[in-house]
């Protein structure tokens, strides 16, 4: 094996131990029975080392004679990070509605949709549900558990696949026990200190308790002990970032992409050592007298006092310079980007750069057209995450009736009752539209009579709040009715004046006809 392969291994094996040092074994040995999860913490720190850092390969060639770069590409990252941004990086509308029309359950719809956002904007859902998604397309899974705080009020803890671990019930998706830890301390190794959420459920109870560590897993502070709750099933989320029906734990997409990224780290270091030979060329001199060729400058204008060797009979002196031709750089970068094209399509992301762009994409269609396929895994995936972030609404909302006067007190609630309702998310990606044209569908719904004017403006005036759309919603009425009773008013003098006119026609026509009669009859008498 060559100095450098050594070099680069002892590296990463000292980097894994560290974190198997640091790693809270405690909680793998006091509150955890399964051995599957023990196995698999290693893998998947590995696959966050290869998404941070890059994928490890090993450079070749060099024979001690040179250090190699071994610059590690992060291809990976760039395309986990491209993927969580397009699905979350705009937040997903989250809407209760109710099962019927009556207007005291309409009251409590709105009570709830108060509720839940209140909550989720408090916990910073938005930034937590991008962050997530890239731990659960690294790590397989995420998990999201619910939780109360008479301070606080309703609390979302996130946890990536190496802070949680759970036991499912057999032949059933029901969740019987979870263990959430995270480290609340971040600093030296021996300063740091672990907070342990430990729920089970037991003959339908959920029991729970919280307590705090130390890196040795000495109990430093019983925060809850041991206690039952009203609770009928563990208020936890577990979203898997599905595969195949033999992945029942998650996958991992670092995994599909980690040979790719290694051989491109390693052909473009390749490359990168070639160009550096070419700077540093090798010179050589032929039938040169030894003494002076020693210490020769290579710097800009050096001059070079050289003899010829006077001891051979025949002699033909040069002096030259030996530089690798490049020759391969072109086939390098089609095998380049290659590579990088078939991680693109693996996670079906359009390779797009300012080149592509230039003279082919004129329009958000196009551009639509291009991401489609990536809307697609996106759909898909969401298929999983939708139910699970219904899940997470779902747990707010019980553990809040649960302790209705705290929460009553803590968000801007009036009252809150236990009704039906539904739970309606609706996705949002990061997708390039024609705003003009969109706005012009929306307002077309609104004449029809399929869109409201208030989510109209929900849309597209972000910055009101719900009492300024409310006033301007109430200001757009009176005008209307304004208009409409001008309008009316016209009409109706325009009617009255056509009907005044009519009747003097009528009263001129009568006169004349008298007049004419009178006239008639007075010559009838003269005669």
């Amino acid at each position: 094996m060559e100095v450098d392969k050594v070099q680069n291994t002892d590296i990463d094996l000292n980097e894994d131990i560290t974190y198997l040092l640091d790693y809270p074994y405690f909680v793998l040995s006091n509150k955890i029975n399964g051995t599957v999860f023990k196995r698999e913490v290693l893998e998947i720190e590995k696959y966050y080392k290869t998404y941070k850092k890059g994928a490890r390969f090993f450079t070749e060639g060099s024979a001690g004679d040179y250090v190699p770069s071994q610059v590690r590409f992060k291809n990976i990252k760039t395309l986990i990070n491209k993927e969580a941004r397009f699905m979350f990086s705009q937040a997903p509308d989250i809407n209760i509605q109710g099962t019927t029309v009556e207007d005291v359950e309409k009251e409590q719809i709105e009570q709830l949709q108060i509720l839940v956002d209140n909550v989720l904007e408090r916990n910073h859902f938005q930034k937590l549900l991008l962050q997530s998604a890239k731990d659960c397309f690294i790590g397989k899974r995420i998990a999201c558990l619910v939780d109360f705080s008479e301070e606080s009020g309703v609390l979302l803890h996130f946890y990536n696949s190496k802070q949680f671990y759970y036991e499912k019930e057999y032949g059933s998706e029901k969740i019987i026990r979870f263990v959430g830890f995270e480290n609340i301390e971040e600093g030296e190794n021996n300063n740091r200190k672990y907070l342990i959420n430990d729920y089970r459920l037991e003959n339908g109870t959920v029991y729970m308790s919280l307590i705090l560590y130390d890196k040795s897993g000495n109990m430093l502070q019983e925060v809850i002990s041991d206690t039952a709750t009203e609770l009928d099933r563990i208020p936890v989320s577990i979203i898997f970032n599905t595969g195949t029906l033999d992945d029942k734990r998650g996958v991992s997409e670092v995994s599909d992409l980690w040979d790719e990224e290694a051989l491109y780290s390693k052909m473009s270091n390749g490359d990168v050592d070639s160009v550096r030979k070419g700077m540093n060329p090798i010179r050589y001199v032929v039938d040169m007298n030894s003494q002076t060729t020693k210490k020769l400058s290579s710097g800009a204008g050096a001059f070079w006092d050289l003899k010829s060797e006077q001891n051979q009979n025949e002699v033909h002196p040069s002096v030259g310079t030996l530089a690798p031709a490049l020759n391969h750089t072109e086939p390098t970068k089609a095998i380049l980007e290659r590579i990088k094209t078939d991680m693109y399509g693996q996670l079906e992301i359009p390779n797009i750069s300012e080149e592509t762009m230039v003279g082919t994409i004129t329009s958000g269609k196009a551009l639509k057209a291009l991401y489609y396929p990536l809307q697609v895994r996106c759909d898909e995936k969401m298929i999983t995450w939708k139910p699970c972030l219904v899940d997470i609404v779902r747990n707010i909302i019980e553990i809040a009736l649960l302790n209705v006067d705290i929460v009553k007190g803590i968000y801007p609630l009036v009252d809150l009752q236990e009704i039906q309702y539904n739970v309606v998310i609706q996705e949002h990606y990061a997708l390039a539209e024609d705003e003009q044209e969109e706005k012009a569908t929306d307002l077309s719904e609104i004449a029809s009579n399929t869109r409201s004017r208030k989510s109209y403006m929900k849309k597209w005036r972000p910055e009101l709040t719900e009492e300024q759309i409310n006033e301007e919603l109430l200001q757009i009425a009176m005008e209307l009715n304004m208009l409409n009773t001008q309008v009316q008013t016209e009409l109706n003098n325009v009617s009255t004046q056509y009907e005044v006119d009519k009747n003097k026609e009528d009263v001129e026509t009568e006169q004349k006809v008298e007049k004419q009669t009178t006239e008639k009859n007075s010559d009838v008498e003269e005669i």
